[in-house]
C-alpha cells in the first residue's frame, strides 16, 4: 500500500510540473492512470491499441487514434520514446502492458486493449 501510495504522490507531482512525455517514460513506462491526469501529458498522438488472434492464427493490433481520451475502462498506458516508429512503440506497449491472463483471453478469442501515448 505504502508502494501505491508514493507511486500516486509521484505521479501528481510529475503531472503538477507538466513534464512532456518524454520524460515521463524515464519516471514509469507503463501505469494506470485517470483520464484528467492523462489530459495533462504533453505528448504527440493518443492510441487505443486493439490486440487480437485473427482466425488463421496469425496475431495483429488495429490503432484506433484517440482526439478526445477518456480513460473509463482504466486500461494501462504506455509512454514511448522518441526513438520508437510507430510499429515498435505498438508491440513494446502491447509486450510490457499484457498479463498472461491477458494473453490467454487473447489466445481464446478475445481482445487486450490499452493505450499508446505516442511521441513522434
Amino acid at each position: 500500500m505504502k508502494k501505491i501510495n508514493f507511486i500516486l504522490v509521484t505521479l501528481i507531482v510529475v503531472f503538477s510540473i507538466n513534464l512532456s512525455a518524454e520524460k515521463l517514460l524515464h519516471f514509469n513506462q507503463s501505469n494506470v492512470i485517470s483520464s484528467e491526469t492523462l489530459k495533462q501529458v504533453n505528448a504527440s498522438l493518443t492510441y487505443k491499441i486493439i490486440y487480437k488472434k485473427e482466425k488463421n492464427g496469425e496475431y495483429k493490433y488495429t490503432l484506433e487514434k484517440l482526439s478526445n481520451f477518456n480513460n473509463d475502462k482504466n486500461l494501462k498506458v504506455f509512454v514511448n520514446g522518441i526513438e520508437d516508429n510507430l510499429d515498435s512503440a505498438v508491440k513494446k506497449a502491447i509486450n510490457q502492458n499484457m498479463t498472461s491472463s491477458d494473453k490467454k483471453k487473447v489466445d481464446d478469442g478475445g481482445t487486450f486493449e490499452t493505450i499508446l501515448i505516442y511521441s513522434e
